[in-house]
């Protein structure tokens, strides 16, 4: 018997604990003005728990300070535009922490302030399009995507990071201004808006990703470096050194096709990849040095290595151009035509597609690939015109070898002589 009754109560031990393990979550409303977080009374369900699906929303100004550390499932702050702004904010000189076990989605009204070295985590695919600032040492932690149409911005106070575990798509405005800043980006990053990675105060800011595909602009700048691990695609303005300071890195484990501008603009500034394919604009500023390939470079100036590859996009309307502002160039590798939409140029055709200061010019390319084109009619022939200071390509006629004239001669007298045969008959 007692054995019996001891069997019922463990059985529902087991089912009170495991009812309360798999709890649902519940939504968590605030309901308007301004409060603290743990205030009871300013929530529809009280203060949030670990389930709760928490909504700062209400319709009209709500002020939220979050003073201490708190666990929820789910955080909405804000919506579409209502004449109000809803604010979730740190209490001032308090490290705190926000652990949201799924969604972080900011709304076009909210506005998430954090300070003091708090940190803030979120375990799904999240988003912004209002306003997330960080700083004075805080961290932001997204496992899964985050889309930023919004503003999220760093401190200027610098020495905060921003780690996301799957990629970042920007059309919003991302900086990273202030030193010792760091965003770790596990996936690609999509821009179409603007992205700064900057520094301050003697120290710079670093940004690693996998890829990175920008129709927007993106901006390295004050002793800063962004490393792409892989491809980079751009179709945009992509640069270094706009805000000044000098001291920048891009450094590009594969290759980098420019349809738009890449501007390397300060002093000490250093770009690197093992390809480039360019249908733009490369501008290289005095005292900045563009890499193709692996190798030791010198100072300031273009360097292409025996490994490296320079692709030059040709087509009917434009053509890709390298301009290196007064320091050497320095050539070998490969040069890779790649003509575009079935265009052949007239025999005669020009393209200075790199610029430099008259006397800069060293070394030629090891090879050219597709040199051959219109059908094996034409070729095309590399000048290097160290005096006039531009390297170009001239499209010219492809001159068949004695052999096959000879062989072209003997197939047109026999042609002829079948021809003659016929009509005297």
């Amino acid at each position: 018997m007692f054995a019996r009754c001891m069997s019922r109560v463990s059985i529902l031990i087991i089912f009170v604990v495991a009812t309360a393990s798999f709890a649902l979550p519940q939504t968590d409303n605030w309901l308007g003005g301004s409060g603290n977080w743990n205030n009871a009374a300013d929530w529809s369900a009280g203060v949030p728990v670990s389930t709760s699906d928490v909504l700062i929303y209400s319709g009209g100004a709500d002020y939220v300070l979050r003073n201490f550390r708190v666990v929820i499932n789910s955080l909405t702050l804000g919506g579409a535009p209502d004449g109000f702004r809803s604010e979730l904010e740190d209490s001032m000189g308090t490290l705190q922490g926000l652990h949201i076990a799924n969604a972080l989605n900011i709304g076009q009204t909210g506005y998430l302030n954090l300070d003091f070295g708090s940190n803030v985590t979120a375990g799904a695919d999240s988003s912004n399009s209002g306003s997330f600032w960080f700083s004075q040492g805080a961290t932001v932690s997204i496992t899964g995507n985050l889309l930023n149409s919004g503003f999220l911005f760093t401190n200027f106070s610098g020495g905060n990071t921003l780690n996301i575990s799957g990629g970042l798509t920007n059309s919003g405005s991302v900086y990273v201004p202030g030193g010792g800043n760091t965003v770790n980006i596990s996936g690609g990053l999509t821009n179409s808006g603007t992205v700064l990675v900057a520094g301050g105060g003697g120290v710079g800011s670093s940004a690693k990703m996998s890829t990175l595909t920008n129709s927007g602009e993106f901006d390295v700048s004050v002793s800063s470096t962004a490393k792409i691990t892989g491809d980079v695609l751009n179709d945009g303005q992509l640069s270094t050194g706009t805000q000044g300071g000098g001291g920048d890195t891009l450094n590009i484990g594969g290759t980098l096709t420019n349809n738009q501008t890449v501007s390397l603009a300060s002093y000490g500034d250093v770009a690197n990849m093992t390809t480039l394919l360019n249908n733009g604009t490369v501008m290289v500023a005095a005292s900045a040095k563009l890499v193709v390939g692996t190798g030791v470079a010198g100072g300031p100036g273009y360097y292409q290595f025996a490994n490296g590859t320079l692709g030059e996009f040709i087509n009917m309307t434009n053509f890709g151009v390298i301009t290196v502002d007064p320091a050497p160039v320095s050539l070998d590798g490969t040069l890779t035509v790649l003509l575009q939409n079935g265009y052949n140029p007239a025999v005669g055709s020009t393209f200075e597609f790199l610029l430099f200061n008259p006397g800069a010019l060293s070394g030629t390319f090891a090879s050219i690939q597709n040199d051959i084109f219109n059908g094996g009619t034409e070729k095309w022939v590399v000048v290097y015109n160290d005096a006039g200071g531009y390297v170009e390509l001239v499209a010219a006629s492809v001159t068949p070898e004695p052999a096959s004239l000879l062989l072209l001669g003997s197939g047109l007298l026999t042609i002829g002589f079948g021809v003659r045969r016929r009509l005297l008959k």
